[in-house]
């Protein structure tokens, strides 16, 4: 029983990163942004809010690929979010200097 509670717990945390994520970059795209790539971020916020309402209405537990699934999505949004800021602030620098060259 503390096994299926643990997991239960580290399962609504991941899938509550991994919805926050996806509504936050969903808010950020624009009517440009190509349709496979916002439907990717849809289902996947559509799976994360499945993940959180099945131990509540469903009466099921999640197993350890899932929650491991879920972990890894959450870890790999977060950073590849910290590092796209990261390189955009780098990039954004050079540019506002008229004096350095791109590729410098």
């Amino acid at each position: 029983m503390a096994a299926q509670t643990i997991l239960t717990s580290f399962s609504l945390v991941f899938a509550l990163a991994v919805l926050w994520m996806c509504i936050c970059t969903l808010n950020y795209m624009t009517p440009s942004t190509p349709l496979l790539h916002r439907l990717s971020f849809i289902l996947l916020g559509v799976g994360a809010a499945s993940m959180l309402i099945a131990p509540l209405y469903f009466d099921t537990f999640p197993t350890v690929g899932g929650v491991t699934l879920a972990g890894g999505t959450a870890l790999l949004l977060t950073t590849e979010r910290l590092y796209a800021m990261k390189f955009r602030r780098r990039y954004r620098r050079r540019a506002d200097d008229p004096q350095r060259a791109w590729w410098e």
